[in-house]
């Protein structure tokens, strides 16, 4: 197995691209990803405005995804 002599820091994009979910838990999953070096955006729609039981409109969620994807910078997306 390859061992790394520093640690990787990536770069996650956090979005919800359908049910809501808790900002608590979207808050927690920064805080965890930030404490283990690595970088956290949550995207605008990923805490809502809620429709429905969806995180938010088609429109707005597929938004947030389509920036994700093409976001070079963008190392993991994280439903």
């Amino acid at each position: 197995m390859y061992k790394f002599n520093r640690p990787i820091s990536m770069k996650f994009a956090i979005i919800s691209p359908a049910t809501e979910v808790k900002p608590l838990y979207i808050d927690g999953a920064v805080a965890e990803l930030r404490r283990c070096g690595h970088e956290a955006v949550v995207y605008p729609h990923a805490k809502g405005p809620r429709h429905g039981t969806f995180a938010a409109s088609d429109t707005d969620r597929l938004s947030d995804l389509k920036q994700a994807l093409t976001d070079p910078s963008v190392d993991v997306i994280l439903c």
